[in-house]
């Protein structure tokens, strides 16, 4: 029991830690945005500059309904200088997760606050 016990923690690390990197990968690749590297969770924490896209708040509900794409504004965390940036959680499939960051992609491409 014990010895099934490791295994099973070892396969969800090397899960998560898939997740991971393939999310940071394809968030690295989108223009304007910055992402820390996640230290012991399983969120990856996005900031971005004003004209890159809305406030977080307005950006998170037009991801929601436009793109199907669930987010948390980073004033929820940071209710000061959280105003451009928002937290994704990668606790999902990885193929979800990057069908997810590519929306996020395209609707900061086609984001109102580009000029």
């Amino acid at each position: 029991a014990l010895r099934d016990g490791r295994d099973e923690a070892e396969r969800m690390r090397r899960s998560f830690a898939e997740r991971r990197e393939a999310g940071l990968a394809i968030l690295r690749d989108i223009p304007g945005i910055r992402v820390a590297d996640p230290d012991g969770a399983f969120y990856f924490y996005v900031s971005y500059d004003p004209g890159t896209a809305e406030p977080a708040q307005e950006l998170a509900m037009r991801l929601l309904e436009d793109h199907g794409v669930a987010v948390v504004p980073g004033t929820a965390f940071d209710p000061v200088h959280g105003h451009h940036s928002f937290r994704i959680s990668y606790a999902c499939d990885v193929q979800d997760l990057r069908d997810g960051i590519a929306r996020i992609g395209e609707a900061l491409s086609s984001s109102p606050a580009q000029p």
